[in-house]
């Protein structure tokens, strides 16, 4: 009898412990999710994306980027853009590496702020160097006016919406030989319109003005 009660106590005893030292399971799949979805900023600035993680007790991210010659994040979330573009952040659970969520970052190119009609004389660069500007379009606007002129070499004009324009990209393009270019954009959607003078030979004392007409 007494060798029977010992036995289950014993029982009773390993399945106390059991219940204790279990880890509780879910069934819940392990989900990811970054905040904010989407960052834009400018050349000089940087962003912080977090992350959390769902369905499983290890709350560990790792942090990556699909471009670093656009924009790096470090362990913190930290986002630190490299060049003018766009790419897409990435945030992994360490306990399932199969999981992701994702952060769409667009770099902007800043560059000097110019008002309306003011011209900015004495520009300079090398062949492919790149000078990028910036102006503020309102509401309502009828026109936007770029023009370059004078000095010597040959330069190029660009100018885009929203985003750094390229030789490939741009919303208005200015290709002519010379310094004399000369981008006008009608009825121009509100918001910052950006402008780049890309070098064709070396050039010098040009001089950029960009006008909003209302």
């Amino acid at each position: 009898m007494r060798s029977a009660f010992r036995a289950l106590m014993l029982v009773v005893l390993v399945a106390a412990c059991s219940e204790r030292t279990t880890e509780p399971q879910t069934n819940e799949p392990v989900q990811v999710t970054i905040t904010p979805e989407s960052l834009e900023l400018m050349m000089g600035e940087t962003g912080t994306v977090s992350a959390s993680v769902s369905g499983t007790t290890n709350a560990m991210v790792t942090f990556g980027t699909d471009d670093i010659f656009i924009a790096t994040v470090d362990a913190a979330g930290v986002v630190t853009p490299v060049a003018p573009g766009r790419t897409t952040i990435r945030a992994t659970s360490v306990a399932d590496p199969t999981v992701h969520a994702f952060a769409e970052v667009n770099v902007l190119p800043g560059g000097q702020q110019l008002t309306s009609g003011v011209p900015v004389a004495g520009i300079s660069g090398q062949p492919g160097s790149e000078r990028f500007y910036r102006i503020t379009v309102p509401a309502g606007a009828s026109s936007l006016s770029v023009t370059t002129n004078g000095g010597s070499g040959a330069v190029e004009l660009f100018v885009r919406f929203g985003a750094a324009p390229s030789m490939f990209v741009a919303d208005c393009k200015s290709m002519e030989s010379g310094n004399a270019e000369s981008c006008i954009i009608q009825n121009p959607r509100p918001g910052t319109w950006y402008i780049l003078l890309l070098g064709f030979f070396s050039y010098s004392n040009v001089t950029l003005r960009a006008t909003v007409n209302g």
